[in-house]
């Protein structure tokens, strides 16, 4: 590629890097938000948390059984 274009494909390389980024990280995280709610059902005494983010606290469950039971669907 000539010089005078160095600029313009080094933009479209970021530019397609960056969506190709963002397009995963979505598809990820859908996939992860369905399996995690088709999991949690089986818990049927759990009662979705806003956890805002923070999963440390669901080790904080009571009693042991549905924590268990709960860390267990998180983790698969």
């Amino acid at each position: 590629m000539p010089s005078r274009d160095m600029a313009t494909a080094t933009g479209s390389l970021v530019l397609f890097r960056l969506l190709g980024s963002a397009t995963g990280v979505a598809i990820g995280g859908t996939i992860l938000n369905n399996q995690l709610a088709s999991r949690l059902l089986d818990v049927t005494d759990f009662i979705p948390m806003n956890l805002e983010g923070n999963v440390q606290e669901l080790s904080l469950l009571t009693p042991v059984d549905l924590r268990d039971r709960v860390l267990t669907a998180y983790a698969m």
